[in-house]
């Protein structure tokens, strides 16, 4: 991580995935990075309209759990491998791998499989016999449902904890 500053504009990176912690938040602002993108951190908060199989899911999983699969949308995207994902696939079938490569016809096929995967999110939110859940390795993390708030306070809290621990040193 660093800061790219030209004249009085200074762009900072940020830690997209990977944190299922606040001490892998912590450690990310260690690091350099100004913030850290959260998803499936939230997907196991009670605010969420997430079905309680796919919280269940969240909270069972471990990082090895976490498959690649390019038949949502074409490129590869994290989700759980769940006995549907396992029948589903996880590469593009031969046709659509090579609509994929084609100049012409590539965005052509992610726009379908965009508006197919969208469906079947949407259909995986509510319905517990759609094991389609995204999730990303951050799930190894994650064990309790809490309200959201209390995951950012937890978050917020983070970073000073670190910093205390390491002033009182070594147990």
């Amino acid at each position: 991580p660093s800061s790219r500053c030209a004249s009085h504009i200074c762009k900072r990176d940020w830690c997209a995935g990977g944190v299922g912690t606040p001490a892998e938040f912590a450690r990310a602002l260690s690091l350099g990075y100004a913030g850290a993108q959260l998803g499936t951190r939230f997907i196991a908060t009670r605010e969420c309209t997430a079905s309680d199989a796919y919280k269940r899911a969240i909270l069972d999983a471990r990082e090895e759990d976490v498959v690649l699969s390019e038949r949502l949308t074409g490129v590869p995207v994290s989700v759980l491998n769940t006995s549907y994902i396992r029948r589903m696939g996880l590469r593009a079938g031969p046709v659509a791998r090579r609509l994929l490569r084609g100049k012409r016809t590539r965005h052509w096929m992610r726009l379908l499989y965009s508006v197919k995967s969208f469906w079947q999110l949407k259909r995986s939110l509510t319905r517990e016999d759609r094991e389609l859940w995204q999730a990303g390795k951050s799930v190894a993390g994650i064990s309790e449902v809490v309200p959201a708030g209390e995951v950012v306070r937890r978050y917020a809290a983070a970073p000073g904890m670190a910093q205390a621990n390491l002033a009182r040193g070594p147990d």
